[in-house]
């Protein structure tokens, strides 16, 4: 992780597990909650971060019409995504940058003129929900500031922490009729 975004995120009150492993082995295969740190979490806000490791490891970009669960690319700045093969599991990655907007704004008038950029892993089977969300709290190193939130087909844990210059969100949507889910760190920044 780059040693700046670590100090920012942990002075936003986020914890950062640089101890998690890499790529942890559980009973289901590939822990999603380190794939979701190494890729997603221990980069953002870093957009060139994030794109250099799909460069290096030769990740497939997604066309426009794959990336349509993430949004709209007339809504970002940037807009790209992936198809993942950590081991035997296979992941979608969206990665979106935009201009602070709407209810960001209005919530944190300080940062209207900032950007926000948000990290996704969609996630398969390779876990159970109780699993994931024990990995997401010890990576958040706190409790969630909300849980069990219904939302459509998913249910919605959430994690806040900030500073004057960011804030944090994690993320964790669950399916409520089938397997999988969504892993998605979203960092306010100020400039």
């Amino acid at each position: 992780m780059n040693p700046g975004v670590k100090t920012l995120l942990a002075a936003a009150g986020i914890s950062v597990l640089s101890g998690l492993p890499a790529v942890a082995n559980t009973a289901a295969g590939i822990d999603a909650v380190s794939v979701f740190n190494r890729i997603c979490y221990s980069k953002v806000p870093s957009t060139e971060a994030v794109e250099k490791m799909a460069l290096e490891l030769g990740w497939n970009l997604l066309v426009p019409k794959d990336m349509e669960a993430f949004g709209k690319p007339d809504d970002f700045s940037y807009f790209r995504g992936w198809d993942v093969q950590v081991g035997e599991q296979f992941y979608r990655v969206g990665l979106t940058q935009r201009g602070v907007a709407g209810s960001l704004a209005e919530q944190f008038p300080a940062f209207a003129k900032g950007t926000v950029t948000s990290c996704t892993l969609v996630l398969g089977d390779e876990g159970s929900p109780q699993d994931v969300a024990s990995a997401m709290r010890e990576l958040a190193g706190k409790e969630p500031v909300s849980s069990g939130v219904e939302d459509g087909e998913m249910t919605t844990t959430t994690w806040a922490g900030g500073n004057e210059q960011f804030k944090v969100f994690l993320f964790n949507k669950t399916s409520r009729s089938a397997s999988g889910g969504l892993l998605t760190v979203t960092i306010v920044s100020k400039e």
